[in-house]
């Protein structure tokens, strides 16, 4: 197989730790990963988006994926960061898209070889993940942005 080939079945992404799961993303989805600050709570808001958080003079909303996942989500707990995300749905209103993580997230290589469904248990169609898959001897889930994403659209 020649290097173009190779290169164009890899794909690049970022294992991010959410407590019990681990979310996986494209890299390129991923702007950047910032320190763990306090969120200004939205009244609103679905449980499960913590508030926003100020990040270069904008204000974006910070999602937690275990509280998205109908887990507790501890915000003493030790090395929080805020993976932000880029739009899926070109929002104008969000942008960005903070995702809380525990710990620093990790840049993983996938290929065919080493990234796999896994069928067990099957996904309930209303919940807010894609899939679950197998990558690099790990489980991790691949969420929903783009329906994450317009539920936040709906909040004022």
């Amino acid at each position: 197989m020649n290097a173009p080939a190779a290169a164009a079945r890899e794909l690049r992404a970022v294992l991010i730790p959410t407590g019990a799961e681990r979310l996986l993303l494209p890299n390129s989805a991923v702007s950047e990963v910032i320190d763990y600050r306090e969120p200004e709570p939205l009244g609103d808001a679905p449980r499960w988006v913590l508030g926003t958080v100020l990040w270069r003079q904008r204000r974006f909303p910070l999602v937690s994926a275990e509280m998205l996942l109908g887990d507790r989500f501890d915000p003493k707990a030790p090395r929080l960061r805020i993976a932000l995300c880029h739009s899926v749905t070109a929002s104008r209103r969000h942008p960005l898209v903070g995702l809380v993580s525990r710990g620093i997230p990790r840049l993983v290589r996938a290929t065919e070889a080493t990234l796999e469904e896994t069928v067990e248990p099957p996904l309930d169609p209303a919940w807010p993940m894609l899939a679950q898959v197998y990558v690099n001897d790990v489980y991790a889930l691949i969420p929903d942005m783009a329906r994450i994403e317009r539920q936040l659209e709906t909040i004022a």
